[in-house]
Formats: structure tokens, sequence, C-alpha cells
């Protein structure tokens, strides 16, 4: 049993990098021309956390935080991100997508899933259902609230 876990570990070691990167790849190919990779990587995050923080944006970007607010900025003024003071401590901000930012992550995650179905449109049934079913398992047991970074 212990093989079978630890090449299952070393599977999921060595595919799931490459499938993120393969899909990172089609998003830039599919963001705006006018944003910067790191803006664009900015707003995914904003987007998967709603009404976070300028740190917190920082932290994953691996960037200072006035360097993060320079480019936050820069979404602000293009009207792709909407900055808010928070009423009880004017020093935190509040970080959120406007229509306009919703409108070219959607876009640009459209295009990608077009992509990806193009590249599993030649599987049976069979290796399509496997494959939603085992991301069904990695979904329920690397996501529970307990399982650290998210």
């Amino acid at each position: 049993m212990f093989d079978t876990q630890d090449q299952c570990a070393s599977s999921i070691l060595e595919t799931i990098p490459l499938i993120m990167r393969w899909i990172r790849s089609k998003m830039r190919t599919y963001r705006d021309r006018s944003l910067s990779i790191p803006q664009f990587r900015a707003m995914l995050f904003i987007r998967r956390n709603p009404e976070t923080s300028l740190s917190l944006v920082a932290e994953h970007l691996g960037l200072t935080p006035a360097t993060t607010s320079k480019l936050i900025q820069g979404l602000v003024t293009k009207k792709i991100i909407h900055r808010q003071t928070v009423s009880t401590n004017r020093r935190k901000v509040q970080l959120s997508l406007t229509n306009n930012g919703e409108k070219i992550l959607t876009f640009a995650s459209q295009k990608t899933r077009d992509s990806i179905i193009e590249l599993i449109k030649s599987l049976s049934t069979e290796e399509l259902n496997t494959i939603r079913s085992a991301m069904a398992i990695l979904s329920r047991d690397f996501f529970k609230p307990d399982s650290g970074d998210q």
C-alpha cells in the first residue's frame, strides 16, 4: 500500500505543477495586453480573496507594500480594481474587482477553458469521468478548512 501511496504522491508532485504552468501560460496569453503579469496575478488573487488587503496582495506577489501600492493604483486608475478604506481603520484598505476587472478575468478564464476542452476533446467518456473523479477527490482532500494554504 505504501508503494501505491508513494507513487500517487510522486505523480501529484510531478503532474500538478506542469498542469498549472500550462494553465498560467494560457491565462497570460489571453490577458488584456495593457496589464503586466504582476497586475494580472494581483487581479486573480483579489478575485479569489474578495475585500483582501494590500499587504496580502504584496505577500502573494512577493513585492514590497510600496511597490504593490503603485501596482494597485495603476489598476484603480484603469477602473479594474476598487480600493476602499475600511471605515473602522483608515489605514486599512480593502481591494475588490470592478465589473470591468471581472470581465477581463472572465474572458481569460473562458479562453483558457476553451483551450482545455480542445486539449481533452479526444479523450473517451471513461477517461473524462476518471479525470473528473480524480479532481473531486483532490478537491475534497486538499481543500479542507484545516489543510493550510488554499
